[in-house]
């Protein structure tokens, strides 16, 4: 039998903000080669991070799904390649790689966890049954309008 592969989705909001949240990680990870990405609110849990951070000491990277909030066009969509996570990002790491209006709207203080990043890719909508949830085995599709982050 083979292992079920879980993946971490987070959706990200624009709501309080007029900034492209994407373009502006994309453009810290061109001139730096890397990029912070801050989970806002709750951590993803000790026991997901720890798997998350197995992951990439095993692989060298892991994969999470970004998913930006409803708009005429549906939700954009995200690949990431994560190098690297944790419940709080050292300071060195923050003024090389976090993109500067995290610190005009204060999202440093609101992070339940960040993940350190060297890919991010657009990727298709998503499709039903493309991503269950890890503990209901509900459909991310519907899950999304009530969750910000997830196991699937």
């Amino acid at each position: 039998m083979s292992a079920v592969r879980q993946t971490i989705v987070i959706r990200y909001s624009t709501r309080n903000t007029t900034v492209d949240v994407m373009a502006l990680h994309q453009q810290v990870l061109r001139e730096k080669g890397k990029v912070l990405f801050a989970k806002i609110g709750k951590s993803i849990g000790a026991a997901r991070l720890a798997s998350l951070q197995d992951q990439i000491k095993d692989k060298g990277s892991a994969k999470i799904i970004l998913v930006g909030g409803r708009s005429k066009n549906g939700r954009p969509v995200f690949e990431a390649s994560v190098v690297g996570a944790g419940a709080v990002a050292r300071e060195e790491l923050k003024r090389k790689y976090m993109p500067a209006y995290y610190m005009e709207l204060q999202v440093d203080r609101a992070a339940g966890c960040w993940f350190i990043i060297n890919s991010i890719k657009k990727r298709p909508t998503l499709r039903e049954g493309e991503f269950l949830t890890s503990g209901s085995r509900g459909d991310l599709v519907y899950a999304l309008d009530h969750s910000m982050a997830g196991y699937f």
